[in-house]
């Protein structure tokens, strides 16, 4: 006899799935929380200086931490529709303790990367002087 399959319906499974098999192209990105996630990587990239400054390493841990970010934003989305995150009385579900697992897992990733916000790279002297140059008519100083 075969041991019963245990049934998810929070969801999480099937999107870490799809996320890891497609990357950010598997996400709609005509839903709500896609855009917020992908908004909040172009944040974290500007936090760290702009997208030129960041090393590929680097640039590899901020798509860790966005990926984790999504399956955050989603566990804790399922878990407050909830009525309740106790089972049975004294436990709490599963869910509860992935949930947990992945904001320690993106705490662990932020702190690689460095939580001060940086400036990004100064301008080079042919764009600072591109940028210093009047627009023609006008006088130069």
């Amino acid at each position: 006899m075969k041991p019963r399959r245990t049934y998810t319906r929070h969801g999480l499974n099937a999107l870490m799935v799809r996320v890891k098999l497609r990357g950010f192209r598997g996400i709609d990105r005509r839903m709500v929380a896609a855009r917020r996630a992908l908004a909040w990587r172009a944040d974290l990239l500007e936090d760290l200086g702009g997208e030129a400054a960041v090393s590929a390493a680097q640039l590899a841990l901020v798509e860790i931490a966005t990926r984790s970010k999504i399956f955050l934003d989603h566990t804790d989305a399922v878990l407050m529709g909830r009525e309740t995150i106790v089972v049975r009385g004294r436990r709490l579900l599963p869910l509860v303790e992935q949930r947990q697992k992945l904001a320690d897992g993106l705490l662990r990733t932020l702190q690689a990367l460095g939580l001060e916000k940086r400036k990004p790279p100064p301008a080079s002297l042919g764009e600072w002087l591109a940028a210093a140059r009047p627009v023609s008519g006008e006088a130069a100083p």
